[in-house]
């Protein structure tokens, strides 16, 4: 999910239309739609804006950990549901124990990434990071111009370099 997916599933729960965010957040309902498209990017400070006007964590609105979360989830219900089913499956007695110590070890391994994305996302790590990103970018606006600038870069951009560079070759 893009951090405009995760805006506008965020700006629906909340009950605002675009138009009513963009009031809250100082900017247009054009803009708000352009950031839930994909059209456009909003800068870190935006972004924060947003997280407060939603009552959300921004680390709600950054794409991937959210992914990384449901993975470990799947994976850990998957090998219990093999754990599960071991005793009813029939199988010779030591491979239903490799089978056994291959669940547990994977159900332990993927509950420590559990709880290290846990307490790395509850101690407000990703937020403490993009304040201090933030403060950095607010003291050097010769990086902050090339960061908003970053941010503003599509996918089909970076496409259109690559293949103007392989052309050049």
């Amino acid at each position: 999910m893009t951090i405009g997916e995760k805006i506008k599933q965020a700006r629906k729960k909340t009950g605002y239309t675009q138009k009513e965010l963009g009031k809250k957040l100082g900017i247009s309902q054009v803009r708000v739609a352009q950031y839930e498209n994909g059209i456009r990017n909003p800068k870190i400070e935006t972004v924060k804006k947003i997280a407060e006007a939603l009552n959300v964590e921004i680390i709600d609105l950054i794409p991937g950990l959210t992914k990384l979360g449901d993975a470990i989830e799947t994976d850990i219900n998957a090998a219990q549901a093999l754990l599960n089913k071991l005793p009813k499956m029939g199988l010779p007695e030591e491979i239903e124990k490799k089978y056994q110590e291959w669940a547990i070890s994977t159900i332990t391994e993927k509950q420590s990434l559990r709880n290290e994305l846990e307490l790395f996302t509850s101690n407000n790590t990703i937020a403490d990071y993009i304040q201090e990103i933030d403060n950095f970018l607010s003291h050097s606006p010769e990086y902050k111009a090339l960061f908003d600038s970053i941010m503003l870069v599509k996918k089909e951009d970076i496409e259109f370099i690559k293949t103007l560079l392989d052309r050049l070759k």
